[in-house]
């Protein structure tokens, strides 16, 4: 139901803004132990989808939400990323348009086999979104 969805993506949300932190800070102080003078980009999450259109599955309700904690996630990356000296890459800007529900490839929907796969970029989602971005901050 769109409560139940809400109540989870709220519970992630909790999680994102007060366990999260703490891992990115220790990720990221053993990566600068060991290059401590590397120049490091952290890419960000897109929004997962198109809202406002026709689209089968999920409620707008549950989609709205869901972006809404692509965001929250965007900005703690963003704000652990830049306390250790290191460059944040938004790449919701480059996949505006590309999200599901949107008709083009850029991100996978639900996949059964391989699992895996599910809700992550496709080739073009990479070549296309994630690494303009990349190149951009590199």
């Amino acid at each position: 139901s769109d409560t139940t969805c809400v109540n989870r993506v709220n519970q992630a949300e909790s999680y994102i803004q007060n366990t999260l932190p703490a891992r990115l800070d220790a990720t990221y102080n053993a990566i600068r132990a060991k290059a401590p003078n590397a120049k490091v980009v952290v890419l960000g999450y897109p929004r997962m989808y198109t809202l406002n259109v026709f689209c089968v599955g999920l409620s707008d309700t549950k989609h709205r939400k869901i972006d809404e904690a692509a965001d929250v996630l965007d900005n703690v990356i963003a704000g652990r990323a830049a306390a250790h000296g290191f460059v944040f890459g938004d790449v919701r800007g480059t996949f505006s348009g590309h999200e599901l529900c949107s008709g083009d490839g850029w991100l996978h929907a639900l996949v059964v086999s391989p699992s895996w796969e599910s809700y992550h970029p496709t080739a073009t989602g990479h070549s296309s979104g994630y690494y303009p971005v990349f190149n951009a901050k590199s």
